[in-house]
């Protein structure tokens, strides 16, 4: 793996060279580092390259070679055949109901404008990380019935 001044090693990279005909390794070069706070904050919003895409299908027609014998299929009725629309459409009905409670005129009457913005930031900032985290919990943990299960 030879790098260019142009291109940036990965972090905690290991370059190691290898001599098929030999059977020897070499350590040629070997970093470790740790990236600053707003290099971590900012790979944060970079996308994951996925190395293998893998599908998990609940019917156990083909049997074979499959790299998914291992996975264990359960019957506990669940499907998943919402589309992306329909999603997002859950999401926004589900946020809905900040912002009514944001909306209400009284608190623009006694706060105002400055007030009323400062508390929609804040929140939005809360239900956006608690849906965020209910949605890492749906995926994980996919359960027929309301998201109260995730409590016990």
């Amino acid at each position: 793996m030879t790098t260019t001044p142009s291109e940036t090693p990965p972090y905690n990279y290991c370059n190691i060279s290898a001599n098929v005909s030999q059977y020897e390794i070499n350590n040629t070069e070997v970093m470790k580092q740790r990236p600053s706070l707003l290099h971590r904050i900012t790979d944060l919003f970079k996308r994951v390259h996925p190395s293998e895409n893998i599908s998990i299908e609940m019917n156990g027609s083909t049997q074979g070679d499959d790299q998914n014998d291992d996975v264990e299929k359960e019957g506990n009725g669940l499907h998943r055949k919402l589309s992306n629309r329909h999603l997002q459409m859950i999401a926004i009905g589900g946020t809905i109901g900040t912002g009514l409670f944001v909306g209400s005129g009284s608190a623009l009457a006694s706060g105002g404008p400055a007030a009323l913005t400062l508390d929609f930031l804040i929140i939005g900032f809360v239900l956006f990380n608690v849906c965020m985290a209910l949605g890492e919990l749906a995926v994980i943990f996919p359960v027929s019935g309301s998201f109260a299960i995730y409590s016990s």
